[in-house]
């Protein structure tokens, strides 16, 4: 319903801009919002008709801000996720009045929309990881803006503790994800015990050098939720039982000591 507001609405360029409620606090919005895009133009009917179901690349042409609203979890409990990146600047939004946990008042399932690229981050023992395949990386460090030099793989061990994002490149498009802080160092390399990979990708995790009975693997995804727990000898057995994607392997050994792998499972 359109009404005409009392106040007066300042368009200025440092007025802040407010979505989901009237200027002057009068007729709150009901329901659910999902990637708010502001252009510098007025789009043609084709193009709203194109662009309304699929994700946007952050640097299209007119595009002036981008909110994809893509950062809670439905229904979970979102009390630290009060803000919302804004893809095409530093011009972020930050969530009022809501109570961010619960099915009310909080983030829901996001709308159909066909994602252009996976910008999600985990962090498992130290170690960051991109959700995105075959694409290109660049690590930032959040604090400073800058880049992390020769942080260009889709994972990343940082050498300092901090807070840390990726600039992800696919199909000419470049896209930043949220910073993820990191808190405890972890180890990226996988000389020590020199055990390496044996081949990767592949079907099975095998190892270049025989592991020890007693050692222990564990398998997460890369959102973290762990999968498999066992000793080394049943390796062969639920290599089969995984399906095909990327994992992050942790080998234990006596208990006092950690390697992560990460191993794309075909």
């Amino acid at each position: 319903m359109r009404a005409t507001p009392s106040t007066t609405v300042n368009t200025g360029t440092t007025e802040r801009f407010t979505i989901g409620r009237r200027i002057d606090n009068v007729n709150f919005f009901t329901g659910s919002i999902d990637e708010v895009r502001f252009w510098n133009r007025a789009l043609n009917p084709n193009e709203i008709n194109t662009n309304r179901t699929v994700e946007l690349c952050p640097s299209t042409s007119g595009l002036t801000a981008y909110f994809q609203f893509d950062q809670g979890v439905a229904g979970a409990s979102n009390t630290g996720l009060s803000s919302v990146p804004n893809l095409v600047s530093n011009n972020n939004g930050t969530l009022t009045n809501l109570s961010l946990n619960g099915m009310v008042s909080n983030w829901v399932s996001g709308a159909p929309v066909s994602t252009l690229l996976n910008s999600d981050v985990s962090l498992n023992s130290g170690i960051l990881s991109v959700a995105q395949t075959a694409a290109t990386y660049q690590w930032v460090n959040c604090a400073t803006g800058n880049i992390v030099p020769g942080a260009t793989s889709a994972t990343f061990a940082p050498t300092t503790v901090g807070n840390y994002a990726v600039d992800i490149t696919l199909n000419s498009c470049t896209q930043r994800s949220s910073c993820t802080v990191v808190s405890t160092l972890g180890n990226e390399t996988t000389s020590v015990y020199d055990i390496y990979l044996l081949q990767n990708p592949s079907q099975e995790l095998l190892f270049t050098s025989a592991v020890l009975p007693t050692d222990r693997i564990t398998v997460h995804t890369l959102a973290g939720s762990k999968l498999v727990e066992s000793n080394a000898v049943q390796v062969q057995t639920f290599s089969q039982t995984l399906t095909s994607g990327i994992y992050l392997v942790t080998l234990s050994r006596e208990a006092v000591a950690n390697q992560v792998f990460k191993w794309v499972k075909m």
